[in-house]
């Protein structure tokens, strides 16, 4: 049988060889270079950061940075299961929807503020129970002229879903959520000159009890995890296991490693700006900045004894790479060292051959 080669011939290119964007210096297989090239071509900046970016996410970029809104923070992660004594019409994993009494109207620029008056009833009563992470959406009919008449189409559109905290204004969230909806509903329309609004059929809101993700507590390790000389834990009473670890890593100690007390006076050492304790994952970021580091974050699973990427290292850093594990259990996380990645990545495999693995993918080479 004859071995499959990658190879084009002589002559040829590899189309699995890795290239340089010439643009933006990404890495990248060769066959998808003009693919990416053509996501240049269709980039505009930002008027209020001058950050590049994609046609079609310049509008949810802009309406956020304008207000100084964490664009990492507005997906659907770090939730838990709202509790409330409002009604709701379903559930979808952590988010519960809830339906939105709400009169058609034939001017989508009145429907949308129907639709955020009935929102703000019910997003205002969430946020008084706990920190919610909403998101409004509609779904709209469209008349299509054919040259048979006329076709309905049906055609769902989704606000940016947003942290929503006790104290912060919920009608600065409202009003960038008609903002968003307004454009992609013209961008729409404007796709296609037969295409006619034809009013509302139904209006949600999407709530989830906003839990971001933390870690910082004295915390017991899983025996596998405990058992590996590849990793520190490092008690930390203050909630600050995570300045722990990072000082274990640029400043380590030989005689109780384990002691937070070992770290106390280099504490200085690290730019943490205005992060607090404990740290969260989407504040990670921060600190790679002021310190001009890279740090890995890695999620242990306690089901299966695997570990999945959390937060990928910045790129910007200056050589020093700080690889981090994160365990939590019933919403409270620990952050543990990870001293030595490729000795820590073993317990995959009853293999003890030295291999070296990609912090991105977790694949191991030889």
């Amino acid at each position: 049988m004859k071995r499959r080669s990658n190879s084009t011939g002589v002559g040829g290119s590899n189309k699995n060889s890795r290239v340089e964007c010439p643009k933006c210096q990404k890495s990248m297989r060769s066959d998808t270079l003009n693919r990416h090239l053509k996501t240049h071509n269709s980039s505009k900046c930002c008027k209020y950061c001058d950050k590049l970016l994609r046609e079609d996410q310049l509008a949810k970029h802009e309406i956020l940075c304008k207000d100084g809104i964490d664009e990492a923070k507005c997906n659907r992660g770090e939730c838990a299961i709202l509790e409330t004594d409002l009604e709701y019409s379903s559930v979808s994993g952590t988010f519960k929807t809830f339906r939105l009494n709400v009169e058609s109207d034939p001017d989508y620029e009145k429907l949308l503020a129907k639709v955020i008056l009935a929102a703000k009833t019910v997003i205002t009563h969430l946020v008084t129970q706990c920190p919610t992470k909403a998101q409004i959406w509609l779904e709209l009919n469209f008349l299509e002229k054919t040259t048979f008449g006329k076709d309905r189409t049906i055609r769902i559109f989704r606000s940016i879903m947003e942290p929503i905290l006790e104290g912060t204004k919920v009608e600065s969230f409202l009003e960038r959520s008609k903002v968003y909806l307004k454009s992609q509903i013209e961008w729409w329309q404007g796709r296609g000159s037969a295409l006619q609004f034809d009013g509302l059929g139904k209006a949600f809101v999407d709530a989830s009890r906003y839990k971001p993700l933390c870690g910082g507590c004295q915390f017991e390790a899983p025996k596998i995890v405990k058992d590996m000389k590849s990793v520190l834990n490092i008690k930390a009473p203050d909630d600050k296991c995570f300045l722990y670890c990072l000082l274990a890593k640029m400043y380590p100690v030989k005689q109780n490693p384990h002691r937070s007390s070992k770290y106390n006076a280099k504490e200085s050492k690290i730019q943490m700006g205005d992060v607090t304790f404990p740290v969260k994952i989407a504040d990670i970021r921060k600190i790679e900045e002021l310190n001009n580091i890279s740090i890995s974050v890695f999620e242990w699973s306690k089901d299966d004894d695997y570990v999945i990427p959390l937060h990928h290292g910045s790129t910007s850093g200056n050589g020093t790479q700080i690889n981090l594990l994160y365990i939590r259990e019933n919403f409270i996380g620990h952050y543990l060292l990870i001293k030595d990645f490729n000795a820590f990545m073993r317990h995959r495999t009853q293999y003890h051959n030295s291999m070296h693995y990609c912090l991105r993918c977790l694949h191991g080479f030889t």
